[in-house]
């Protein structure tokens, strides 16, 4: 996770926590309201994000070659 911050800074992007404990529709509106393009995250943590967003949703700890 530490370099996937790092590289997230040193892109020029931004660093938006979210807490996953919060209703899914108030995710939804701080993701819209930040014009995010792309979330950085977790397989068990995967579910606890809004469905269907308008942008990819990149976990960490998934083999990306299978």
């Amino acid at each position: 996770m530490m370099i996937a911050l790092l590289g997230t800074l040193k892109a020029g992007a931004a660093y938006l926590p979210l807490d996953v404990q919060m209703p899914a529709r108030r995710q939804q509106l701080i993701l819209e309201d930040a014009q995010v393009s792309a979330v950085i995250t977790r397989e068990q943590f995967r579910e606890l994000l809004p469905p269907d967003p308008a942008f990819p949703i990149w976990c960490l700890d998934t083999d990306s070659s299978a």
